[in-house]
């Protein structure tokens, strides 16, 4: 490249940034403004937000008493989920006491009681 060329280049690119000068101009203003917007105001809040809690997760996982056997067996849960549908409290507690041995049954009331506490239905929906 020749100097002639090199100077020519170098005028038109000033050229360019003197165009470009009001458009840097209105971005300070602008960014100048979203900052003023981020200073705490007299009227607004004048300590940080806190954190939300998590106290209905933590008492959610540390509720009294124990989990249903139906929640503490993934398979068991697994196998009733799968007949619920479709068979009574009665025949399910059956096919559970087929399937499972004497530590892992659980009665048609129990499975009643956990099918009800499921969010997932709506009420009464079960055949009886």
């Amino acid at each position: 490249m020749t100097d002639s060329e090199i100077r020519g280049l170098i005028a038109e690119l000033e050229r360019e940034q003197g165009k470009l000068a009001p458009i840097v101009a209105k971005l300070k203003e602008g960014i100048d403004g979203l900052k003023a917007l981020l200073k705490p105001s007299s009227k607004g809040v004048k300590t940080p937000l806190k954190a939300p809690s998590h106290a209905a997760r933590h008492l959610r996982e540390h509720r009294p008493g124990r989990p249903s056997k139906i929640d503490s067996d993934p398979e068991l849960r697994a196998f009733i989920t799968a007949r619920i549908e479709t068979m009574t409290f009665p025949a399910l507690e059956k096919a559970v006491a087929k399937e499972f041995p004497p530590n892992r049954r659980v009665g048609k009331n129990a499975i009643h009681q956990w099918w009800q506490k499921q969010s997932s239905h709506p009420p009464k929906s079960h055949p009886r």
